[in-house]
């Protein structure tokens, strides 16, 4: 069997990401010149940054000390595909960005990775009953009130966690991926956590952490990795 490579994730804020944009590839630069609201400009240059670093300190031998020469483009699915001199890059990515925060997941190997973050925040019973199985809704009901925010946007974020991985997103009812908390072992701050296709029987390795009022999640489509392979970049201290 084969060794199941480490998975590697990487957090920034809105802060963090430099004013001007020679950082940005050439095309990267025409998308940005569409994105006219200015939030979304700025979630958009979050989320590039966020993954550029990452990717940087994971493929080491790169030449390259540019970030403009690392380009992270969307594929037809909509999910983020990375290219170097215009050539594709074998590594999985995933972005993800919420209220100033950015994060990234991204690994070696044939296998995909996702990930989210949310605010943590209260969600109404008819977003719960649209969007959660009811064995999700019916967990969340039972929990002590000051938990239940917690639980139910750690529960979404793990969905969309699963949706990218599987590169389908929200064009896939997202009550068909039902969350499993189990006991969950923890390791270097993230606790583990499974989830399952109900129409496939695919299942899924994930993990997740709280941090600065958010929740972040990490899912694989490797059910065989564990949480012990999870591994952080240090965020950069400028």
């Amino acid at each position: 069997m084969g060794r199941v490579p480490h998975i590697y994730w990487l957090t920034q804020h809105l802060g963090d990401v430099p004013r001007h944009n020679q950082w940005l590839s050439p095309s990267e630069r025409v998308v940005l010149s569409g994105l006219t609201i200015v939030k979304r400009r700025a979630e958009w240059r979050l989320g590039r940054w966020t993954a550029k670093l990452a990717l940087q300190k994971l493929v080491r031998s790169l030449s390259t000390g540019c970030h403009a020469d690392i380009e992270v483009r969307a594929a037809d699915s909509g999910a983020p595909a990375v290219f170097i001199d215009d050539k594709p890059l074998a590594v999985s990515i995933s972005i993800s960005h919420s209220r100033g925060v950015g994060l990234c997941a991204v690994c070696h190997g044939r296998f995909e990775v996702g990930c989210d973050a949310e605010l943590i925040e209260p969600r109404s019973d008819a977003f719960l009953s649209d969007y959660l199985s009811k064995k999700e809704h019916k967990a969340i009901g039972r929990a002590a009130p000051a938990d239940r925010a917690l639980m139910a946007t750690l529960t979404w974020s793990a969905k969309e966690s699963v949706l990218k991985a599987l590169r389908q997103g929200l064009r896939r009812d997202t009550r068909t991926i039902v969350v499993d908390m189990g006991a969950g072992d923890r390791r270097d701050g993230w606790t583990s956590l499974t989830a399952a296709c109900v129409d496939t029987g695919q299942t899924f390795d994930g993990w997740w952490r709280r941090a600065n009022g958010h929740v972040y999640t990490v899912a694989s489509t490797n059910a065989g990795c564990s949480q012990k392979l999870l591994a952080s970049f240090q965020r950069p201290s400028s």
